[in-house]
């Protein structure tokens, strides 16, 4: 009979730049049987313009978002010469062929009827409007449907009947505390690529939301997260979404309008920078009415931030975007600080330098970063296949004038350079 193996006890990991560490095997057991944790109802981090949030802003902190936007000019659906097929949702039969984008908002989009693409697009196609134009993408993806309200599994909390005095109709109100977990699911954001099921839901997400009365904000986007710092800091072209409008019925701004329940209208019209349409759609409230509107709100906001800016006194603006005011003569911000001078000098803040004199205190690697029109994945590939080159004494920030941590700062010079020959030996 053959022995039993025995298995270890201690399992041991033993990294490169630091002692060994010793785990017992039943804990490693117990940490693949730990149940994952449930996805949170929170939004993920987005740095997307937030329009309802922007146009209701008592301040200007944080709203260079919206310095690009501007009244977005929806061409009428009459002028597409664009034709499409509509199916059944369920069976995949077809309903109509050929039908005109006239026919479809006439005849075939009413509330609680919302359009989606039967056919999935790919996502390097679909972020290229020129390749879009080219390949003829939109005459083998022409087949729609129509998904119902209410038919999705996203479904909202309940409502109950409460009673405020004797005498008065009864009115529906949501229950307190019930829906305020699921505020971020309010923004509902998509684009070309999106899959079939993400459309469906999201449409009906939107409806359901509208529905029980608060405000949805819609985000189409073109391309996604790996656009360069200074490409998020220029206008988009101007031609591309009249065209996507015009041949992608089901992401028109009228179209999803008249899908939403009866009554719903534009709260801020769409606004678009060229690489996003947006806009917030409501039902009348007391809060807000048809003739309530936050587009000049919201306009009036970007003319404020302007003025900010050319006064020097706009504060929180990115690196990118202060490193070309810098550029362009501005003296008044600083690549070490978010502040002003004037907020700086509020502060007692005397270590911050400014304009030209703040230049020196980046490395030259992001400096390219921040003035390229790559991409952070792209600088970071050429770093590693040797075909960008940085000076090593510069790639650390320099201690600013009059700091107290000189001496610190050379320590961990220091350091870092034994740090570096510990991991070319082991390397070798």
């Amino acid at each position: 009979m053959s022995p039993v193996a025995r298995l270890p006890s201690v399992v041991t990991f033993v990294p490169l730049l630091s002692p060994p560490l010793r785990i017992s095997l039943r804990a490693c057991r117990w940490l693949r049987q730990c149940p994952t944790a449930a996805p949170s109802l929170r939004p993920p981090q987005c740095r997307s313009l937030h329009l309802y949030k922007t146009a209701r802003a008592k301040t200007l902190l944080g709203m260079h978002k919206v310095l690009h936007f501007d009244q977005y000019k929806l061409e009428h659906y009459r002028a597409s010469p664009h034709r499409i097929n509509l199916l059944d949702s369920s069976s995949g039969k077809a309903i109509a062929e050929g039908l005109k984008l006239q026919e479809v908002y006439d005849f075939y989009i009413k509330p609680g009827h919302m359009l989606y693409c039967c056919q999935q697009f790919h996502k390097t196609t679909a972020e290229n409007v020129d390749k879009l134009k080219q390949e003829r993408v939109y005459e083998n993806c022409n087949n729609y449907a129509i998904v119902q309200a209410h038919s999705t599994h996203f479904k909202l909390p309940a409502l109950r009947k409460m009673k405020k005095k004797k005498g008065e109709e009864e009115e529906q109100e949501q229950q307190k505390g019930q829906i305020t977990n699921w505020d971020g699911i309010k923004e509902i954001h998509l684009n070309l690529s999106s899959p079939v099921e993400y459309w469906k839901m999201s449409l009906d997400r939107a409806y359901q939301f509208v529905e029980s009365g608060h405000p949805v904000e819609m985000n189409f986007r073109i391309r996604g997260k790996h656009t360069s710092k200074q490409e998020r800091l220029l206008p988009g072209p101007s031609d591309r979404w009249p065209w996507l409008h015009n041949y992608f019925p089901h992401m028109r701004p009228d179209f999803i309008l008249k899908a939403m329940p009866e009554g719903t209208f534009f709260l801020v019209k769409p606004v678009s920078d060229g690489r996003h349409v947006q806009w917030v759609m409501a039902l009348p409230t007391k809060q807000h009415t048809r003739s309530f509107d936050l587009t000049k709100k919201l306009l009036k906001v970007k003319e404020g931030v302007k003025k900010s800016i050319e006064q020097g006194k706009q504060p929180g603006l990115p690196t990118a975007m202060r490193l070309n005011l810098i550029n362009d003569g501005h003296e008044e911000y600083s690549l070490e600080s978010d502040k002003p001078r004037d907020a700086a000098r509020s502060l007692r803040d005397e270590d911050i330098r400014f304009g030209s004199q703040s230049l020196d205190s980046i490395s030259a690697e992001k400096m390219y970063r921040l003035s390229t029109m790559e991409s952070a994945k792209q600088v970071t590939s050429a770093v590693r296949e040797g075909r960008l080159i940085f000076p090593t004494e510069n790639r650390y920030m320099a201690p600013r004038k009059g700091s107290k941590a000189k001496g610190e700062w050379k320590h961990k010079q220091k350091e870092r350079a034994k740090q570096r020959n510990r991991w070319q030996r082991a390397r070798a």
